[in-house]
Formats: C-alpha cells, sequence, structure tokens
C-alpha cells in the first residue's frame, strides 16, 4: 500500500501551500500531479499554469456520491471544467505519469454528501430512519418544505452514519492506488474515548477519532506565534497547544507492515520515535515535502534493518 497522509489543520494554516511543495517533490522525479478539489486552489495556480498539476473542481459534478466514488479510484476527467466529460479510467501509463493524487479533502466531500441527502429530502424522498416524510399520516421526522419549486429538506442522523461510511469507503480506495495519496481536512473538536481531542473534520464528530486509524499518516497544519513571529508548522506526533486548552491534536506517523510479534513491532515503533521530530518547522521553506518524506524514509529503512537483524538470529 502506497503512503496515504490525512492533512489536517484550520483555514489559513498552510494546508494547500504543503499540497504545492508535494506537487514539486513529484515534479523532481519527473512526475506530474492531480488534484480532486471542491476548494480554494488559488495558491496551486502557478503548478497548474506550469502543466504539472492537474485539478478537478468535483463540487461542478452532479450525482457527488456516484462522482467521488470514482475519483477515488483514479477516473478523471477529459475535461475537468466540464461537468458533463466522460471520466477516463486510470492505467499503468497514467500511474507513470502521475506520481501523486490529492484529495481536498474529507470536510468538504462529507458536506458535498449530506447536502446531497438533505436535498434528496426535500424531494420527499425516504432514505431511512428518521428521515420519513408523510404529512397525510401525521410523518415528519425531517425538515422538508417547498420554497416555490425548490424542495429543501434537512439532515437527520441516519444521513450521518450514511456519509461515514461512504467517506471510509473512498478513503479505501484510494488506499491501493499505486501512488502518494493526500488528503486534506479541515480540524474539528471532538472526543475519543470520552477524552476530548482535536482531528480531521468529516460528517459528524464520532467519525474524527476513528479517521487516524484509516492513514498512513496524520499530519496537523498548525501556525505558532512566539515573540511576534508567526511561524508554521507540520505536527507529526500528538501535541498540545496550550492556545487551545489541555486537550490533543491528533498526529500520528507510521509505515503499513506485515504482522509481526508484539516484541518486534514494539521495537520498531521506539526507533520511529527516535527518528520523528515532534513537528516540522517549514516558515518560508518550499521544500517541506521533501523535508517529510526524507524522515518516512528513514522510517522505513529502520524497519526493514530491524527486520533483518531479528532474522538473523533464527
Amino acid at each position: 500500500m502506497a503512503n496515504m497522509i490525512c492533512l489536517h489543520g484550520d483555514s489559513g494554516n498552510g494546508k494547500t501551500s504543503v499540497l504545492g511543495s508535494f506537487v514539486q517533490y513529484v515534479m523532481k522525479q519527473a512526475g506530474k500531479a492531480r488534484l480532486v478539489t471542491a476548494d480554494n486552489i488559488d495558491v496551486l495556480e502557478p503548478y497548474i499554469d506550469a502543466g504539472c498539476l492537474e485539478v478537478w473542481p468535483i463540487a461542478l459534478w452532479d450525482h457527488p456520491f456516484e462522482v467521488i466514488d470514482y475519483a477515488t479510484q483514479g477516473y478523471f476527467p477529459v475535461d475537468p471544467k466540464d461537468p458533463k466529460s466522460k471520466l477516463v479510467a486510470p492505467s499503468a501509463e497514467t500511474w507513470a505519469t502521475y506520481k501523486l493524487m490529492m484529495f481536498e479533502g474529507l470536510s468538504h466531500f462529507s458536506d458535498m454528501l449530506m447536502k446531497r441527502l438533505a436535498d434528496l429530502g426535500g424531494e420527499g424522498k425516504y432514505l431511512g430512519p428518521g428521515t420519513r416524510v408523510n404529512p397525510s399520516k401525521g410523518e415528519a421526522d425531517m425538515i422538508s418544505f417547498k420554497d416555490g419549486e425548490y424542495g429543501v429538506g434537512g439532515n437527520s442522523m441516519t444521513h450521518y452514519g450514511l456519509v461515514q461510511k461512504e467517506m471510509r469507503k473512498n478513503i479505501l480506495n484510494t488506499s491501493v492506488l499505486p501512488v502518494q495519496t493526500i488528503w486534506t481536512a479541515h480540524t474539528i473538536k471532538a472526543t475519543e474515548d470520552t477524552r476530548p481531542i482535536y482531528g480531521p473534520q468529516l460528517a459528524g464528530l464520532k467519525a474524527t477519532a476513528k479517521a487516524q486509524a484509516w492513514f498512513s499518516s496524520t499530519i496537523h497544519a498548525h501556525t505558532v506565534e512566539e515573540k511576534g513571529k508567526m511561524s508554521y508548522r507540520l505536527y507529526l506526533k500528538e501535541h498540545v497547544d496550550k492556545s487551545c486548552g489541555p486537550y490533543p491534536f491528533k498526529a500520528l506517523q507510521r509505515i503499513p507492515l506485515p504482522l509481526l510479534d508484539s516484541k518486534l513491532q514494539q521495537t520498531i515503533t521506539n526507533k520511529w520515535n527516535e527518528i520523528v521530530p515532534e513537528y516540522i518547522d517549514w516558515t518560508n521553506d518550499s521544500t517541506v515535502a521533501e523535508r517529510y518524506m526524507e524522515i518516512r524514509n528513514k522510517m522505513r529503512n529502520a524497519a526493514k534493518q530491524i527486520i533483518i537483524e531479528s532474522n538473523k538470529g533464527e
């Protein structure tokens, strides 16, 4: 499985700029990148103009459940600006050219799916418990009304579970793509085993606590002001910012490994803790992706060496 990154942070903390650094990283490998987005991409326009980044503004497309599923399997439109354009399946040639797939992101795609379900409710469609609308029988489990010819619907708890399940499936789709993948998300306060945490935002707070397990790496993009100077940081380990209270921001680095005995796994984890810093300060540094990937390579090499050495003793 290729390395899958979840990059979460508040607006203005540099998430999109970090994506630009990853585009530069694959350019050095004679590769290109693709971005599927429902967000603003002004920061990335120079890469688009240079021909090394293709962008699909997916929010323009109808049927978001269907189109996001296709996008996360690696499909891409012939003309990304035309919502009626044919979607083309990826091939070996695709992955020989495009070394990076980026999805911006978890929060916006979840919002698209929630809106679609609300719109269907506004059309009077039944979508499971909590979404029944039948005024003639006195049933009205959700908000649904007409504003002229426009149907308006609200979201029920059923919708949250459905969207969380769908987004989990979409992330799994990208886990088998043979290239580096990155998902972005906003940061939100949620709960994990009754303790408050900050993590990636999806539909409903319950998914935030689960999301870290869906990725190889969870990175928190954050800004810190010290002595009147603003610094941009990528936190690679769970950390606390006193200005946000005593609650941790989720961040974790790991590499998918074959099943190992617990002792060997702990040895590898201990070594990784030595290799991985708490954060990378990347203020005005366009090579932050390269620096991060160097850390990942050191992690992989350390795990490999530990496994080799353990087999010598058998």
